[in-house]
Formats: structure tokens, sequence, C-alpha cells
């Protein structure tokens, strides 16, 4: 049992890098790649937020559906439809002869979302109790790495051979991840409901509104990863504003590999003192290490000093999420773990729209106003953190 709970670890954790390969090459290169599609570079800004922002909005309206669908049928089958859409998505900005196919395309990727939520639910079920914040850690801090490993090789191939050269070596990944999947991940057999999917969709939303700990946790998330998206959105913007030279692409590069390099291994380490010193107490911290880092970044101008600190701020807001994931998990029942962890991916999808959005307009200002704004999103998340701890003892039940 001990090896099959560990061998469920490493496909998903594996599974999760290369989703992550994939996202943070998004992130780090669409802002270099937009030019080749027609937009002046002085328009680079507002389109980066719009694209991102649009994306985000596409898949919100469907969260409810993913989980529900999950423990109507079955967990592997959503999962896997989610790889299958990001390989439609990357031949369709593959082949995007202007930005509008190409924001279709990013835009298509609203529809592969729930398949971290249900890894980690499968993962809640099956590793020991008193290793399930590292299990957590481990999956999250993937997410990371695996943009640490996308960007740090991703940046070279940019800047001599285009984005869609390295799209179309993910692409080849990506389908590799739904072959995995289909072979590795075997389902624990488990009792399905027969009631309607919509039935089990309003009920889930019921579970969180009728529990005060759950709703204020899901809205702390929210205004935390709207925080995070604020600056993550524009980093590589930020990045190229500090660096001139001739290879832009792999400047972005070594920076977001940094921040990966931080998450791996910072991320590990949080996890297992959570599971010592509880899992409430590690997550106030790390949020207020947050705020302090977000200020801290305010005043830096170079590169230099920029670099450290990203590496910090990646690894402690990576344990934001696997903490307050590890909270959800045991507050909910088992018969709705994984209608309720997908939901629980709610908050950071809007905070993916509304963060970029919000940067549309910051960025009019000052590019670096994005990070005392980012400061302030995430005070008041830290407010209701400390809100729904208070609340924590409420148990959510449908």
């Amino acid at each position: 049992m001990k090896s099959a709970w560990a061998r469920l670890l490493v496909l998903f954790t594996v599974v999760s890098l290369i989703e992550a390969v994939f996202y943070g090459s998004l992130s780090a290169f669409i802002p270099l790649h937009l030019p080749d599609l027609g937009i002046a570079r002085a328009d680079v800004q507002p389109w980066v937020g719009a694209i991102t922002s649009f994306a985000s909005l596409v898949g919100i309206p469907l969260v409810p559906i993913w989980g529900t669908l999950a423990d109507r049928f079955s967990r592997k089958f959503v999962i896997v439809r989610s790889f299958v859409i990001h390989l439609i998505a990357t031949v369709v900005m593959l082949a995007a002869p202007n930005v509008w196919v190409f924001a279709a395309g990013r835009a298509l990727l609203g529809f592969a979302n729930g398949d971290t939520a249900l890894m980690l639910a499968s993962m809640a079920e099956r590793a020991p109790a008193g290793r399930l914040g590292f299990a957590f850690a481990v999956i999250n801090s993937s997410l990371s790495v695996g943009a640490f490993a996308g960007a740090l090789a991703g940046g070279p191939i940019v800047d001599r051979f285009g984005f869609n050269t390295l799209l179309a070596g993910i692409g080849v990944m990506l389908l590799g991840v739904v072959v995995a999947l289909m072979v590795g991940y075997r389902e624990t057999p488990r009792t399905r409901t027969s009631r309607p999917v919509v039935t089990l969709a309003i009920e889930s939303v019921r579970i969180i509104t009728r529990s005060p700990a759950l709703l204020t946790l899901f809205i702390a998330q929210f205004a935390v990863g709207t925080g995070w998206m604020l600056v993550f959105t524009y980093s590589p913007l930020v990045v190229t504003s500090f660096y001139t030279g001739p290879d832009p692409g792999t400047a972005v590069g070594i920076v977001m590999a940094v921040g990966g390099l931080g998450t791996l291994l910072l991320g590990p380490l949080i996890g297992s003192t959570a599971d010592r010193v509880g899992y409430w107490r590690a997550l106030l911290a790390v949020v207020t290490a947050v705020i302090g880092l977000w200020i801290a970044l305010t005043f830096v101008r170079d590169l230099g000093a920029f670099i450290p600190l990203w590496a910090i701020l990646n690894g402690v807001m990576s344990s934001v999420s696997s903490l307050a994931f590890n909270i959800v998990s045991n507050v909910v029942d088992d018969d709705a773990r994984g209608r309720i962890m997908a939901f629980a991916y709610l908050p950071l999808n809007f905070g993916s729209f509304v963060g970029p959005a919000l940067g549309s307009l910051i960025t009019g200002i000052s590019l670096y106003a994005i990070f005392p704004a980012a400061a302030v999103c995430v005070a008041i998340g830290l407010a209701l953190f400390l809100r729904a701890r208070t609340l924590s003892r409420m148990p959510a039940r449908a």
C-alpha cells in the first residue's frame, strides 16, 4: 500500500511538472511572441493582460462541472480530458495566423481546468495522514519546478528558433502525459453516486456557502491569487525592463527558472514543517512573508536584487496554495472531497481573471506599481485567513 501511494505521487508529480512547463512557457514567452503576431511593442502590456484574463474568464463557469463529473463518473476521465484539451489548444496556437486566433487557442485552456484539484483529492485519500502535507507540497512544488525547467530550456530556444518551436516540443510531451495517465493511473474503487451532475454541483455550492470557514477560506485564496497573478503575468516585462541585452528570452527564462528553484527548495520544506507545526500556523506565517516580499520588490530596480527575492517569493507562494488545500481536504467530508477540491481552484481562477485585468490598468501608471498593489491584495487575504481559522471548527457537510 505504501508503494502504491508513492508511485501515484511520482506519476502526478511528473504530470504536473510537464503541465507547468506548458503554462510556464506561455506566461514567460507570450509577451515576447506577440510582436510576431503583429502587435506593436507599445501595445504588448494591455494585450498580455487581456489574453490572460479572457482565458481565465472562459473557464470560471465550468469549474463546478469538473468535480461533479469526476464524482459521478470517473476522475481519470476528467483528468485525461484536461490534457487532451491542452493538445488541441497547442495546435490552434501553433497554427494561429494572427493574435485573435492565438488568443482563441489560449482561451481553449479554460476548458482544461480541474485536473490538479482531482489529483490532490486522490492523494488525500491514499497518502498516509502524516505524509499528506509533504505529498501536497511535492505536487504543488512540481508546478513551479516545471515552470523553472521550461523557462530555463525555453529561453534560448525562443531566442534562436522562435516560440512556435518551443510550443511544438511541449506538445509532444503533453501527448506523452496522456499516454502515461491512461496506462499508469488506476482509480481506487469507490461508490459513485447516481445523482444528476447539476444536483451535485448545486450541492457543492451549498456545502461551501453553508460553511463560514470554507467560504472565508475561498475568498482569502481569491485575494492572494489576485495579487500573485497581478505580478506573475507581467513579470517577464519587469525582467526585460531590467535587461537590455540581445537575448531577452534567455534572460526571462533564467529568472523564471530561479523562481522554480526557490520552490523546489522551499516548497517541500514548508510542507513537511506544516505536518509538524500545523497547517494553519504555517499558512499564516508564509502569507505574512509574502506581504513583506511584495513590499521589498516595490523598491527594486535591477536584476541582481530582483532574482533572489523572486526565488524566495516563488517558494513561499507555492506553499500558500498547498497549505490551503490541506486545510480544505481536512474540513470536507470524504464523499464530497473531489467536488470541493475542484471548487478550491475557483478562487484562483477568479484571481487569474481579476489580477491580469487589474494589471492592465495599473501598468498604465507604472509597471512597478504591480508590487504594492499585490501587497494590498495579500494583506486582505491574510485578514480573511485569520477569520477563516477562527471559523474552522465548523464542519462542512452536505
